[in-house]
This record gives structure tokens, sequence and C-alpha cells, in this order.
């Protein structure tokens, strides 16, 4: 079970990304505000001593390349 501030601050972070990704007004403006919200998803997990999301993201990351690079 979260705490009420967990709750709180997904909460906070959801409203957060979700307002970046309403400005965005371009592809790639939206390609960078998904990156950034992944990529801090990995820093504080590897903060919180999960080093596995920041490996998790650099797979994905890599698979995406292999596949869109033909």
């Amino acid at each position: 079970m979260t705490s009420q501030a967990e709750d709180n601050r997904r909460r906070n972070q959801a409203a957060f990304w979700n307002e970046k990704q309403a400005k965005a007004t371009t592809p790639e403006q939206r390609v960078a505000v998904w990156f950034d919200a992944c990529r801090m998803l990995a820093r504080n997990a590897v903060k919180n001593g999960q080093p596995a999301l920041d490996d998790a993201l650099a797979k994905h990351l890599h698979d995406f390349f292999q596949h869109h690079n033909a």
C-alpha cells in the first residue's frame, strides 16, 4: 500500500508531465518530453538503489534503434 504522500507525489508528477506533453507542438518536442520523463524515472530508481531500471531503459532504446535502423 502506498502512503498519501506517495500518492500525491505521483499525481503531481503525472500532472507535470501531462502539462509538458500538452504544450509540445511537434513530434520532436513530444519525443523529448517522454525521453526526459523516462530518464527521470531511471535516475530516481538508481538513486533509490534500483539500477535495473536504468539498464531496462538502455535496452528499450537499443531495441528501438535496432528495430528502426533499416
